[in-house]
C-alpha cells in the first residue's frame, strides 16, 4: 500500500517535471542534458576504506599487540623470582612454615565461624 502511494507520488512528480521541461528554452535544455550526461558518466567511488588504509591500520594493530607482549628486560619475570626463592633446598623450611601458617589461619577461621 505504501509502495503504491510512493509510486503514484513519484509518477506525479515525474509528469510535472516533464511538463515544466517542455516550457524551457533550448539553451537551458542543452545545459540540463549536458549535466545529466556528466552525472551519469562519472564513476561512483564506493564509500569503503581504501585497501592501503585498511592494511596500515591492521599493521599498526599488530605492532601494538606485539609491543605489549614483549617482556621487560629491566626486571626478571615474577615466575623466575618465585622459582629462585621457593625451589631451592635452603628455603624448604620456609615453604613448610607457609603451609603451617595457612593451616593455622584456616583452623582459626573455622573456629571463629563455629563459635558465632
Amino acid at each position: 500500500m505504501k509502495d503504491q502511494n510512493q509510486q503514484k507520488i513519484f509518477s506525479a512528480i515525474d509528469d510535472a517535471l516533464d511538463v515544466s521541461e517542455q516550457s524551457l528554452d533550448t539553451y537551458t535544455l542543452r545545459k540540463l542534458q549536458a549535466a545529466r550526461n556528466k552525472a551519469l558518466s562519472t564513476k561512483t567511488k564506493p564509500l569503503g576504506l581504501s585497501p592501503w588504509l585498511s592494511a596500515t591500520a591492521i599493521a599498526g594493530l599488530v605492532l601494538v599487540v606485539i609491543w605489549h607482549q614483549q617482556p621487560s628486560w629491566d626486571q626478571p619475570a615474577a615466575v623466575d623470582v618465585q622459582e629462585q626463592l621457593f625451589l631451592t633446598e635452603e628455603n624448604s623450611d620456609l615453604i613448610e612454615d607457609l603451609e603451617f601458617y595457612r593451616w593455622l589461619e584456616q583452623t582459626a577461621e573455622i573456629e571463629k565461624t563455629t563459635n558465632t
